[in-house]
């Protein structure tokens, strides 16, 4: 029976005291390896033995008492049992590695697609493979204590050192950690080293039993290439639509992004995610939006009042635009059920990619509104974009993407503005932990790219909207500003309502945001 590579359970760590430690290994006078194992009464009476470290005469004890056979040292000395361990093995490593045509090193190495131009790449285009090597077929020589010398010139010492009788082939250097690991300068020296761990002479002996260095927590193996490109198929989602049947969704490999997975149907589509979303969720988004297949079980996911948060809370949590401050995953709300199945369904351009591959659908007229996170005054926001949004009032499909913040007071807004128009709507969330202080930008630019046209309010005080109009403009794309400076009736500094007033000096306009707004005028 194979013994697996490191048995915990074996690993005795307890080495303070080397007369309490069996010593099962010694040479005897021809320098010949010995196991105590091996030896009987007769050859111990023929026989000297030594330790293999320090070379002193040992003595055989061969009763079996509770300590077991062992050799003991004649005479007290300070041979350290660390010592000792770190010898034995190397010895045992060579002898086993000689004496065997295959000895294996195992570790990970990440696989990329070498595809190039390829439109369904993403970062799930790479695997995790665990790489086997023989390492008897590269390196047939093996020795102990042996100088190595790197790239730079400079000179170490190799435990054992395994080579190849090709000169373009780099030397491995095996490194047997007992109490000291690898100095750091041999392991940014850009030798290929694999240090194992040793606790025990259970563990180099199971390490020979097994035929193999496996990188685990008692390996660590430094400048192998972890990297590697290569030509393998990674998995494709198709959106498949039968009049007759209704639709469905199939995984499948991207050589095949091209092919027809039904021949009756009328529709398919490739899907590529971009987050964590399931073909649930995509099937009933493309179903609802282009007025499809129908027969979809009600969910808050389907809703058009909710969204997913992103970073806030657990990804997989609802945010409902009619309570903003709470998440929700339960049965189907009051509201939802009075509202009707028209509502449905929530937009996430954000979430995935739909590319054609047979059939058509509507084509999306994709509006990115924005502006100060602080504007809160929706019958203004309703006014000016339902005005510039004659799609709107055509009954066209528009998509509104947006805002940053989900639970901005512009942002809610919003979330009521798409409920009455019964208009989908995406939410770019905003990568705070992946970019920092930059995030806001980073996430215009992902918007910009897919907008057709732009609505944007400003203040003329807010730099992510000057960043926006500014990107637009160079862009060419439709942009709509809206000074909220010249909108009567709203606060040009926080975005409330502005109300009459009377203070000590007479009647004057000010916000209805005071105290914690002091505009007046």
């Amino acid at each position: 029976m194979r013994h697996d590579f490191f048995n915990p359970a074996l690993i005795n760590t307890s080495y303070s005291d080397s007369n309490d430690v069996l010593y099962r290994y010694a040479f005897n006078e021809n320098e010949e390896l010995i196991n105590i194992e091996d030896i009987d009464e007769n050859y111990r009476k023929e026989h000297k033995f030594y330790c293999i470290y320090c070379h002193d005469e040992m003595i055989a004890s061969l009763k079996d008492d509770i300590k077991r056979r062992h050799f003991r040292h004649k005479n007290i000395n300070v041979c350290v049992f660390d010592h000792y361990l770190h010898t034995l093995s190397e010895y045992l490593f060579k002898k086993a590695y000689d004496s065997s045509d295959s000895f294996y090193l195992e570790y990970n190495v990440n696989y990329t697609c070498d595809t190039t131009n390829c439109r369904y790449k993403t970062d799930g285009c790479q695997e995790r493979k665990l790489e086997k090597f023989n390492l008897k077929k590269w390196y047939p020589n093996c020795e102990i204590e042996k100088e190595v010398e790197d790239k730079e010139g400079n000179k170490y010492i190799a435990d054992i050192l395994l080579t190849s009788n090709d000169s373009r082939i780099p030397p491995l250097l095996v490194e047997i950690f007992v109490t000291h690991e690898c100095t750091e300068q041999k392991r940014h020296s850009g030798l290929r080293i694999a240090e194992i761990k040793i606790n025990s002479e259970n563990d180099i002996k199971m390490l020979c039993d097994s035929h193999k260095i496996s990188e685990n927590y008692m390996v660590s193996l430094y400048n192998f290439k972890r990297e590697k490109t290569g030509s393998f198929e990674s998995e494709l989602l198709r959106y498949v639509y039968c009049s007759d049947k209704g639709s469905y969704t199939k995984n499948i490999s991207c050589r095949e992004h091209n092919m027809i997975v039904d021949d009756n149907s009328e529709i398919e589509l490739n899907i590529i995610k971009k987050n964590k979303i399931t073909n649930q969720e995509i099937k009933d988004y493309i179903n609802y939006r282009y007025n499809l297949d129908i027969s979809i079980e009600k969910s808050c996911v389907s809703c058009a009042h909710s969204s997913k948060y992103d970073g806030v809370t657990k990804p997989d949590d609802i945010f409902c635009n009619r309570n903003p401050m709470q998440c929700i995953k339960r049965e189907i709300c009051e509201f939802y059920e009075e509202k009707g199945w028209d509502d449905a369904i929530s937009m996430t351009p954000s979430d995935f990619d739909i590319i054609k591959i047979k059939g058509t659908l509507p084509k999306d007229y994709k509006v990115l509104i924005y502006g100060p996170h602080t504007l809160r005054n929706s019958e203004i926001l309703e006014k000016y974009v339902y005005e510039h949004l004659p799609h709107v009032s055509k009954g066209n499909a528009i998509v509104i993407i947006g805002p940053l913040s989900i639970n901005s007071d512009f942002s809610i807004c919003l979330f009521n503005i798409c409920s009455k128009f019964k208009l989908p709507l995406g939410c770019f969330p905003v990568k705070w932990d992946k970019y920092k202080r930059a995030a806001g930008y980073r996430c215009i630019d992902e918007m910009l790219p897919i907008a057709n046209e732009i609505i944007a309010f400003t203040n003329n005080e807010d730099r992510p909207t000057q960043y926006l109009i500014n990107s637009a403009k160079e862009r060419n794309i439709p942009l709509h500003i809206m000074d909220i400076n010249k909108i009567d009736g709203i606060c040009p500094k926080c975005g409330r309502i502005l109300i009459p007033r009377i203070g000590k000096f007479g009647h004057f306009i000010g916000c209805s945001g005071y105290p914690e707004c002091n505009y007046k005028r």
